[in-house]
Parts: C-alpha cells; structure tokens; sequence
C-alpha cells in the first residue's frame, strides 16, 4: 500500500511539471526588450527551452539582441567579469579571452566610460548567427556576431571549421587569402589594398619586388598570431604576408565601419614589407622600422609629439633601448612618435625622401649609426642627435 501511495505521489509530481511554464531567458521570444534594464547584466541569461528555435522575424531579432547589446554595455561599465560572462559565448575560447581582455585593458577598457549601444540593423548570415550593425558612444559604429543559444542571443564568432573554405582572389601586385564567410566583401577588400599600395609607393617611390599575400580574418581565432583587439593588421617578414581583419567583424570594426577604414592600417603594414625588401637580408631596430611607416603613411601624431616633449626629450640611446626592453607602454608611444620626427628630421633637412631611404640601407649594412649618419647625411651621431631634437622643438614645442 505504501508503495502504491509513493507510485501516484511521483505521477502526480510529473504532472504537475508538464504543466508548468519554462524559465524563460531574458532575450525570448515571448520577452520584450524593454523589461531588460541595465541593471540586470549581472543576473544569468536565462534557459531557452531546449525546443526553443531562433526567431526569425528580423524586427523581433533586432529587439532581443537590442536587449543582450544593453546588458553587454552595462558589464563592461562596471568592469563586471561575471555579467560579461553571460553574455558573451563562453564556448569560443579565442573570443571569450578577447573579450576578457577587453574588460580589462588599460588601453581600450570601456569601465566607468558609460558606454551606451543602439542596433541599426540585423541579417541573419546562417543560423545561429546574425551580423548586427550598431552604433555605440566610445569608439563609433561597428559590426558585430551575435549567436543564438541555448542561454538566448549572445556575443560571438563562428569557429574556424563554420567559416567555409579557404580561397584566393589574385590581382597583379597582391592575393589575398580568405575564407568563404567573406565573399561577399572580397571586392572592397581588394579595392582598399590597392589604395593602401598606391599610396605607399607614391609616399616611398619604392615598389614590391615580388607578389606578397594578404591574409583575411573574420575572426580572432583565425587572426594571424592571434593578436590582441587593438591590432587592426600586422605583417609577417618570414612569410612575406600582411594580415588584416574582415572589415565586417568585432575586431575589423573596433575602430569603425568600413574596409576603406583600413587602408591607412594596411599602407603601414605594407610600409614595412617595403623596409623589409629594402634591407634585405638584414633587419634594422625596431623604433627605426616603426619611424618610416609611421612617416611614411602620413601618421606623424604631433599631438602625441608634444604630449612626449612635455614628458622628456628623448636621445638615440633612449630609441636604441627600446629595442631591448621592448613593451608597448606610454613611454612606448612617445619614444616611437620622437622617432618618426627624426625620419621627418631626415627628409626635411638632410636632402630628402631618397636620402633617408639611403641611410636605412647604409645602417641595416653598417650597424653604426655614427658611421651611416657620417657616409649617408656628412654628419656626426652628435651633431644627428643635435639637429633632430632642436628641429623637434622648434617644430612641436618643448
């Protein structure tokens, strides 16, 4: 009898259960977006029922992800790691330590800066991912991948193995490497390497001496050498490759929309290859490198210039040590804007763009500054040092 009373007992409990409503996540269907304030980016998304299909009804997919874009800006706000978690897809590792970082860079941190986003559009790619375009107050317009999941919308990427395969578009002077996700901003893309080329040459007066490679990232896992959210590009001397981000990705767009917004990244990285061919097979210190692309792409900074003549007055010796202490601090920035005045230094008043391309060459061979000032410009390391830093004031103030 017991045991018959424990048997009804236990089906009445999975009546009662099927009955029962489910948890509904925060950014369900059923939900509005205006009942997510704010203040709730640190509870759990929520459940979606295990049957629970992405929507499709781009007006209610904008609404849902409006709210998830709310919950993410308040977590980065508040520098609150858990609420990010909940947001942000917790299964592409890549991503989620970006992510991470983000919240706590010191450069590019959104704490205590009341960042507020607004979605603008949606297009479903392929389920479960949508591209959202939005405009958000710290750093302008972006486009970014939400994913739906069983936790509802959150922020992320495809991994490598949903991105399709890997293909090329070849032009006379580049290729470039780029996986099916993208096809459909190939042309731009060639398009703004061209323009970054042409206008490196035209600033230099040198040419590629080969056919290089242009390798395109939708993701941060597929980014060469998985650089830090900051990167926009970087070049590769061993492989001879420049390496962009997809000009419709989180970090393609973290400094705003467009693959025109990359040509002056791409002239820089492009800058390099053209000092590496210059020098080649030698190399040359790194704040030397760093001074003719920054010189070169027509990104001097001068406000950067005088913040660091405010700071000191740096000498070669103090550029040379970067190269052994390496790091990118403030001091970093201010010793590399000090070093591409004196590349300016060299064009301006020691004969030009080609004599300056000609004292690279003669130092990458020499590795003496005091003999390639000497052979190169007739001056001493002295009298070099001298002559940059009173052209530096002069011209920047300190």
């Amino acid at each position: 009898m017991n045991m018959l009373k424990m048997m009804l007992f236990g089906l009445a409990l999975m009546w009662l259960s099927a009955c029962g409503s489910p948890a509904e996540p925060i950014d369900s269907p059923t939900q509005p977006a205006s009942a997510v304030a704010p203040s709730t980016a640190s509870s759990p998304t929520g459940a979606v029922p295990a049957d629970s299909k992405m929507p499709t009804e781009l007006s209610k997919i904008r609404t849902q992800i409006q709210a998830a874009l709310d919950r993410y800006m308040d977590a980065m706000n508040r520098g609150d790691e858990t609420a990010l978690a909940n947001i942000v897809d917790q299964d592409n590792l890549t991503f989620k330590r970006v992510q991470n970082d983000f919240l706590k860079s010191p450069a590019y941190s959104w704490k205590g800066r009341n960042p507020r986003g607004t979605v603008t559009q949606v297009q479903v790619v392929r389920e479960p991912y949508v591209k959202v375009w939005l405009t958000e107050t710290v750093r302008g317009n972006h486009i970014w991948i939400f994913k739906w999941s069983d936790r509802g919308w959150l922020v992320s990427e495809p991994d490598e193995e949903e991105l399709g395969a890997r293909t090329e578009r070849e032009t006379d002077k580049f290729v470039v490497r780029y996986f099916e996700w993208d096809e459909a901003l190939v042309d731009g893309v060639v398009k703004a390497v061209s323009e970054a080329v042409d206008a490196a040459v035209a600033n230099t007066g040198r040419k590629a001496v080969a056919k290089f490679l242009v390798r395109m990232a939708p993701t941060f896992q597929t980014q060469s050498g998985r650089s830090g959210i900051g990167v926009a590009a970087s070049y590769n001397s061993s492989a001879k490759m420049l390496s962009i981000r997809s000009p419709e990705s989180f970090g393609g767009t973290f400094s705003g929309i467009g693959a025109v917004k990359s040509v002056p990244d791409i002239q820089h990285e492009f800058t390099h290859l053209l000092v590496d061919e210059a020098i080649a097979p030698r190399g040359t210190i790194w704040w030397v490198n760093e001074a003719f692309a920054h010189y070169f792409t027509d990104d001097l900074r001068p406000a950067t210039v005088r913040a660091s003549l405010s700071n000191k007055v740096y000498s070669l010796k103090d550029l040379n040590q970067l190269e052994v202490e390496g790091g990118v601090q403030q001091t970093d920035l201010y010793i590399r804007a000090q070093g591409t005045v004196a590349v300016q230094y060299m064009v301006e008043k020691l004969g030009g763009r080609d004599k300056a391309w000609a004292w690279l060459i003669a130092e990458a061979q020499i590795r003496d500054f005091n003999e390639s000032f000497n052979k190169v410009f007739g001056v001493t390391y002295d009298q070099f040092e001298k002559g940059w830093q009173e052209f530096m004031k002069q011209r920047y103030g300190g």
